[in-house]
C-alpha cells in the first residue's frame, strides 16, 4: 500500500457516493486555507469524487491489496485477546460474522502504519466517526496525538452516532449543538450549517398544498388520530393533500395507519426522484419520522413533524416536533393559511441550519483552521 499523502487535513469518507460524494465534494471545496486530502474506498466511490488515497473497506476485492501475513496475525491475535463468551455481531452467519472480525482488524493494523507516518499537527476529518470505514482511522489518529473532528452526515440520533468517537463534532445549528451537549458533554462542538446545501430558497406563498411524508415508521393509533386530524384541518382551510411515499414502499406496503390516512390523499406519488426538486413555495411538509423535514426546512418550506411525544427522533426532527405546536397556533383563524414569515417558522430555522452554501464553506473553513491551531 502506497504511503499516504502528506497533508494538513486527512478527509476519511466512509459514504462517496450519492448525497455523501456531494458533502464530500463540498468539503473538498470549502476548506481552502489548509491543504487537504481524500481517502475513500476508490473501488466504490462517484467517479465525480477525487480520491487522493485509496483506502478498502471491508469487501474482500478491496481488502486483498491490503493484506499481509503480519496483519493476518494481528487479526489472530486479537480475535484470541477476546475473552470467552464474547459474540461477534454483524451477520446471522458465523463464518461471515468471522470474516468481518478479521477484515476490520486488518484494517486497524493497516491504518496504524499509515497515521504513524504523518506529522503529529495533522488533523483527521471523518463523514462519520462512529461508520465501521472511520472507526480505525480515529482510533490510530488518537495513537498517535493527533486532533480529529467529524462532519454530520445526517441528523444524528442516540442508537447510531454516540458517544462522537472524534474530539470535534462540526454541526449543522444550535439544535445539534445542544442536543450533543447532553448526551456527549466531552465533545467539542462547532456550528458551521450545511456546505452541501445550496443557499438558495423557494420563493414561498400562502399555502396551498399540504405534502405528507412517509418513511415506512409503524403509525401509533394516537399518531394515526393525529396525523388525521390535522389533515382534515387543513383541508377545511381548503388546502390539497399530497402523500409523498418512501422510494422504497408502495401503497400495498403501507400498514395499518397509513392506509386510513393514504384514503384523506388528494394525490397520492411515489418517492423516486429529487423530493426537493417536487416542493413548491406555497408546500407545507408533513411528517412524522421522516428525514425530509430537514431538506424541507432548509429549503424555506414550512415544515411540522406530527410524532408521538414517546417515539424517539433524530435531534433535528426533535427540534422540528418541540416547535411545531406553536407552528400550527399560526394556522388557526380564517384566510390564507400562511406559515413561512410566521415567528415560530424564522426561529425553527435558524435553530436548525446556521447557514448553507458558501457561508457554510467559510464557516467550515476557519471550524478546520480552529481545530489545527488547537493542535499545534
Amino acid at each position: 500500500m502506497a504511503a499516504l499523502p502528506a497533508t494538513e487535513v486527512l478527509f476519511i469518507v466512509a459514504n462517496p457516493v450519492a448525497h455523501g460524494a456531494r458533502l464530500a465534494q463540498s468539503v473538498t471545496r470549502g476548506v481552502r486555507s489548509s491543504t487537504l486530502s481524500l481517502v475513500a474506498d476508490a473501488r466504490f466511490s462517484d467517479p465525480a469524487l477525487a480520491v487522493d488515497f485509496a483506502f478498502p473497506g471491508i469487501s474482500a476485492r478491496s481488502l486483498k491489496a491490503t493484506v499481509t501475513v503480519r496483519r493476518l496475525r494481528f487479526a489472530v491475535a486479537a480475535r484470541r485477546a477476546l475473552p470467552r463468551g464474547v459474540g461477534l455481531r454483524g451477520s446471522a452467519n458465523w463464518l461471515y460474522r468471522e470474516y468481518i472480525f478479521a477484515a476490520q482488524a486488518v484494517r486497524y493494523a493497516a491504518t496504524h502504519a499509515a497515521v504513524s507516518k504523518l506529522a503529529p499537527t495533522t488533523i483527521l476529518l471523518t463523514d462519520f466517526d462512529r461508520s465501521a470505514y472511520c472507526r480505525p482511522w480515529i482510533w490510530a489518529a488518537k495513537r498517535a496525538g493527533m486532533a480529529t473532528a467529524t462532519l454530520m452526515h445526517g441528523s444524528p440520533n442516540e442508537l447510531n452516532y454516540i458517544p462522537v468517537l472524534a474530539d470535534n463534532a462540526l454541526v449543522w445549528g444550535q439544535a445539534q449543538e445542544s442536543w450533543l451537549a447532553q448526551r456527549s458533554p466531552d465533545t467539542s462542538t462547532m456550528i458551521i450549517g450545511r456546505p452541501d446545501l445550496s443557499s438558495t430558497r423557494l420563493t414561498t406563498a400562502p399555502a396551498e398544498r399540504v405534502v405528507l411524508c412517509h418513511s415506512r415508521e409503524a403509525l401509533t393509533p394516537r399518531e394515526t388520530q393525529a396525523v388525521g386530524a390535522q389533515l382534515r384541518a387543513f383541508k377545511s382551510r381548503g388546502l390539497t393533500i399530497c402523500l409523498r411515499f418512501h422510494p422504497t414502499s408502495a401503497k400495498e406496503d403501507l400498514g395499518p395507519g397509513w392506509h386510513a390516512i393514504a384514503g384523506m390523499a388528494d394525490e397520492v406519488v411515489p418517492g423516486r426522484g429529487s423530493f426537493a426538486a417536487s416542493l413548491r413555495g406555497s408546500d407545507i411538509v408533513v411528517c412524522v419520522a421522516s428525514s425530509a423535514a430537514i431538506e424541507s426546512v432548509a429549503l424555506g418550506i414550512p415544515t411540522i413533524v406530527l410524532a408521538g411525544a414517546d417515539r424517539s427522533l433524530p435531534a433535528d426532527l426533535e427540534a422540528i416536533r418541540a416547535q411545531t405546536p406553536e407552528m400550527l397556533e399560526a394556522t388557526r383563524g380564517s384566510g390564507p393559511v400562511v406559515l413561512s414569515g410566521s415567528s415560530a417558522y424564522v426561529r425553527l430555522a435558524a435553530h436548525l441550519l446556521a447557514a448553507s452554501g458558501p457561508a457554510a464553506s467559510d464557516r467550515l473553513d476557519r471550524a478546520v483552521t480552529a481545530v489545527r491551531r488547537g493542535a499545534a
